[in-house]
């Protein structure tokens, strides 16, 4: 084979093989992007004048609020899994309760949107930032500086959440097992805070001042099936800014 029709033969090859590793790329990846952009439409529908609380319910009654945090891609609804779902059911579905790796942001079982203290989980999807991988290192205090308000939208109203604390634990950390027991919020925190790997300037503060509680919650670890996760906590007061 002469060197010029060697040369454009390795071409040739390299093309091919360039054009068969993006194929397959957009194939294992095109169920988190078709989920992604279906969640970014609903958000842009759903929210024109308003949150569109009955068109939300039609597509899935299990919808309980819409999450988005500030400075982050975090613009979702939420929903609680039914009794006859299995735990976790959202974490393998989306919104519309179809298959789907990115599943959907949920609240803890036997918990409401409007409760005083509310956990809710989200997935760590890889090197992307859909869901909740924007939080999953956040228990670094640099990337927890850099976490700004959190707002929950129900169909009673609205209420802006601020970032007070942040920590990797074990999935079966126990002070966050008994939060829906707890009478009062400032034990709960103060316990949490014993444990946090990242704290903002005027924690105590928040605390004293924190009437509602809210825990976002991811894996930490970007490969699946690892047993640490992250805890975003955040807090809700009178007068309270972050």
């Amino acid at each position: 084979m002469r060197p010029a029709t060697k040369r454009r033969f390795l071409s040739l090859c390299m093309v091919f093989v360039i054009t068969l590793a993006l194929t397959l790329a957009t194939s294992l990846l095109w169920p988190y992007m078709s989920t992604q952009a279906s969640y970014s439409g609903l958000s842009q529908v759903s929210s024109k004048p308003g949150r569109d609380w009955d068109s939300l319910e039609q597509q899935n009654s299990d919808i309980a609020a819409w999450l988005t945090v500030s400075g982050t891609s975090i613009d979702y609804p939420v929903v609680a899994q039914r009794d006859s779902d299995a735990d976790g059911f959202y974490l393998h579905h989306d919104f519309w309760r179809n298959p789907s790796p990115l599943g959907c942001p949920y609240v803890a079982r036997g918990m409401r949107a409007d409760d005083r203290a509310l956990m809710v989980y989200g997935h760590h999807i890889g090197y992307t930032d859909y869901v909740f991988s924007a939080l999953a290192d956040a228990y670094q205090q640099e990337r927890f500086d850099k976490l700004k308000s959190a707002l929950l939208e129900t169909r009673e109203g609205m209420a802006s959440f601020y970032p007070v604390m942040a920590m990797r634990v074990d999935m079966y950390y126990e002070p966050v097992q008994t939060l829906r027991a707890e009478p009062t919020l400032q034990p709960v925190l103060n316990a949490l805070k014993k444990d946090a790997d990242a704290l903002a300037p005027h924690a105590d503060d928040l605390i004293n001042r924190a009437e509602r509680i809210l825990i976002l919650v991811t894996c930490s670890n970007i490969r699946a099936g690892m047993s640490d996760r992250t805890l975003i906590v955040f807090v809700s007061g009178l007068h309270m800014e972050s």
